[in-house]
């Protein structure tokens, strides 16, 4: 009697469909958090020097570009504000 149920079951697992489960096996996202939790505090100071240099790096580059705008544009531009500024303060 029970090798008939279980060649029966068998049987219907066998024409089953076959889908590939893919989900995360349970604990593995948990397993995961904690090993980041605990690395963290370990890379925080790298982290936080790799952010002061981008932080810097992107200040000397945009005071660059602006002082070559500055130094292209001051003969046209901020002389007519210099001139006007000039006219309206002068008694």
């Amino acid at each position: 009697m029970k090798n008939d149920r279980l060649n029966l079951l068998l049987r219907a697992a066998a024409r089953a469909e076959q889908t590939s489960d893919e989900t995360m096996p349970f604990g593995f996202e948990t397993r995961v958090i904690a090993q980041w939790k605990r690395n963290s505090g370990e890379n925080s100071l790298a982290l936080f020097r790799r952010a002061l240099a981008c932080a810097c790096a992107v200040v000397l580059a945009s005071f660059a570009l602006s002082y070559h705008t500055l130094e292209s544009s001051q003969s046209t531009e901020l002389a007519i504000a210099d001139t006007a500024m000039e006219a309206n303060f002068t008694p």
